[in-house]
Formats: structure tokens, sequence, C-alpha cells
């Protein structure tokens, strides 16, 4: 999951080292999937372990980069567990160096719902699910 950061270099090919806008490549909360172990400079694993301050001793990522993520998914997924509980809100909890923790997909698998706005496709049915 990603975190926000500057890239450096042209999409064009040039060369020209331009700096490019991150959030008009990933945005804080967008999922990247990518062939490989191990993490990703500027990502977190959807593993559920914690991320949290540099203080806060979050097993995933403990650091102050850590933030944006932090009041993203604090704010998004009122179920994602903070140590000790939630606060009075996302950078309370962070100022008070909790941990958060990250969704769990081990051993899961993205699907979108069937008909995701338009006419259903017939392929994750509750026929399907049993």
């Amino acid at each position: 999951m990603g975190r926000g950061r500057s890239v450096r270099g042209s999409s064009s090919g040039s060369g020209s080292g331009d700096t490019v806008d991150a959030t008009t490549i990933l945005a804080t909360g967008d999922i990247k999937v990518r062939y490989g172990t191990g993490a990703v400079t500027g990502f977190v694993r959807l593993n559920g372990r914690t991320i949290g301050s540099a203080t806060s001793g979050a097993s995933e990522l403990a650091n102050a980069s850590a933030q944006e993520l932090f009041e993203f998914l604090w704010t998004a997924d009122p179920n994602l567990a903070v140590s000790t509980g939630r606060g009075a809100n996302a950078n309370a909890d962070w100022v008070a160096n909790k941990q958060l923790t990250l969704p769990d997909f081990r051993g899961r698998a993205l699907a979108g719902l069937d008909d995701m706005g338009n006419s259903a496709a017939g392929r994750l049915t509750a026929t399907y699910f049993g």
C-alpha cells in the first residue's frame, strides 16, 4: 500500500529528469500488485502487521514516512485496530505514538463486486460462493 512520495524522471523517455507529481501515478492508499517477495521502498505490505511513528514500535514500518498512510487508513477503515484503542482522531493517535494494524491480505485474493456499477457479469455470484 503506497505512501506519497516524489518521483524523478520523465515518462516520455526523453531523460529530462523532470520531477513528476507522484499523486498522478499513485496516491496514498493505492495498492501496488507486484510479482516477487519482500518489501518495496515507499510501500508497506498488507500483512496484518502495524505501522506507526519512529517511536511507536510498529512491526511493519515505524517511521515518520508512515504518517500519511496511518492517517488515511485510520479514517478510511474504522475496523482497523489501533494499539490501546482509537483516540479522538487519526492525528491524535499518530502523535500519541500508537500503532495501526494494516489490512491483512495473507491468503486472500482481490476481487470486485459482480456488478460494480454496471450490469452483473455473473462471475462472483452467491451460487459460486455457496
